[in-house]
């Protein structure tokens, strides 16, 4: 029932039975069933109302009129709070009663997405087919080391502006089924935030992150979905947060049958977890405290790259010699860094045989005389192990090397004359050292000044430095 001042609620009459004098008789009882929303209003009307009714006066009247229309804003806000409770729980019910479904996992190129879209109207698939045809020509473009390409970049943007607009386009397309539509819902955000995260752009990156995290109660159980949100963390030196995410992404691996144990993430997740903990052994304090967290760090960094490895060899997961030679590295430089602050030792958790071998398979990759600056990295790592183990020769080809893809100077004046076989030292006669290297990032100059303390230590020349 409602009456005129708002109250609502169900009232059921009903008769019992009770023995009166030994007869039955049927007694008239009422049950008033009310939302704990209309009982909550009820208490606050009663106790205005009957408060004011027992002082009878004209006043109090005028009063209860002026509390009327708040009373019924009030009631309204009530009753909207009790149909939204029956929404909410009516959506509760249904989740509960739907058959759990596989996670959806992102793909890489538009003939295993459009399967899991299904029979979508021919314009949703040409946006999409377009736009996975843009990423895979973007990716391609980075993974020959054009990651800094203002045209790749702008081919990302573009790939992930059509995925945006296949989004929108979904609402309004006919699907075969609500999973073929939550797909395509799912693979439109997740693919937009992949491109997006390749950009590197700080904006980019951290909408990337928004959909990941909306990614991960849509899709509690994907690998990818974890994998990637920690790799936009990465981006943003989130190392803590990053770490949290590939943990649970590798949890996940047992269970997510899209990813095969020969699938790549078995070995990348591990390999980035490494990437990760020695990026966040570089924020130690320079203390004895400090000191004993990156030693730490710089074991667990080094055992989950050989994890990886020894999962590569396991499942078979062997593309290329290069991700064989990539894992090597990284191995390699963590125990050069934890070695060079503890000594060299057989013992330990890094022993020094062990890490001979890393050394090895990656020098089996490089060749000194002619590496270029997609190897820049290896070829750093090669020049560090060497001169840790005394390899005074190979550590001096390694850092020559590198003087000669990092020294390069600016491109001359007009009408100038640059001597392109030029001595670095000859060179920078011509340059001041801020101008020949003032093109480098942190990490390059790192590099080339271990490399010239190098040449200066164990190099031909005349000048020697001490080690410290």
């Amino acid at each position: 029932m409602q009456v005129d001042t708002g109250y609502s609620s169900i009232h059921l009459v009903a008769f019992c039975s009770v023995r009166q004098e030994d007869k039955p008789t049927k007694v008239p009882i009422e049950i008033q069933i009310r939302t704990v929303f209309e009982d909550a209003w009820g208490e606050i009307d009663h106790k205005l109302r009957y408060s004011l009714n027992r002082n009878r006066s004209p006043a109090s009247k005028n009063l209860l009129e002026s509390w009327q229309p708040h009373l019924n804003v009030l009631k309204a806000f009530t009753d909207g709070c009790g149909q939204y409770a029956g929404i909410i729980k009516n959506q509760a019910i249904d989740t509960r009663s739907r058959p759990e479904m596989d996670p959806f996992v992102p793909v890489d190129n538009s003939e295993e997405a459009l399967k899991q879209i299904g029979g979508c109207s021919a314009e949703l698939r040409a946006i999409f087919e377009k736009a996975y045809s843009l990423r895979a020509q973007a990716l391609k473009s980075a993974n020959l080391g054009e990651h800094k390409s203002v045209i790749t970049n702008d081919t990302f943007l573009v790939a992930a502006g059509l995925f945006s607009a296949a989004h929108e386009l979904i609402p309004t397309t006919t699907f075969g089924s609500p999973r073929e539509r939550d797909a395509a819902i799912f693979l439109s955000k997740m693919e937009r935030a992949f491109c997006l995260l390749s950009t590197g752009k700080k904006s980019s990156i951290d909408e990337a992150i928004s959909i990941y995290s909306e990614a991960q109660d849509f899709s509690p159980n994907s690998v990818v979905v974890y994998y990637r949100y920690a790799q936009a963390l990465i981006k943003l030196e989130e190392f803590d947060a990053a770490i949290a995410k590939y943990n649970k992404a590798e949890s996940l691996l047992a269970t997510d049958h899209h990813v095969p144990k020969s699938h790549w993430l078995h070995v990348l997740i591990p390999t980035n977890l490494g990437y990760a903990t020695w990026r966040q052994s570089l924020l130690c304090a320079d203390d004895e405290n400090g000191k004993e967290l990156r030693l730490e760090l710089l074991v667990a960094a080094y055992r989950h790259t050989k994890r990886a490895g020894e999962l590569a060899a396991k499942n078979g997961y062997s593309r290329t010699e290069r991700s064989r030679a990539r894992n090597a590295n990284n191995a390699l430089y963590y125990a050069v860094e934890y070695m060079a602050l503890t000594g060299l030792s057989e013992g330990g958790p890094i022993a020094k045989s062990e890490v001979q071998g890393h050394l090895e398979l990656l020098q089996g990759n490089v060749d000194l005389a002619t590496a270029s600056l997609n190897q820049l990295n290896w070829i750093d790592t090669l020049c560090r192990a060497h001169a840790l183990f005394e390899n005074t020769e190979r550590a001096v080809l390694a850092a020559e090397r590198i003087e000669h893809l990092l020294s390069a100077p600016p491109d001359p004046e007009p009408g100038g004359d640059i001597v392109a076989d030029a001595s670095f030292s000859d060179r920078n006669a011509m340059h001041s050292y801020y101008a020949t290297t003032s093109h480098l990032n942190d990490r390059e100059r790192d590099m080339l000044d271990h490399a010239l303390w190098v040449l200066r230590k164990y190099g031909p020349g005349p000048e020697r430095v001490d080690r410290n």
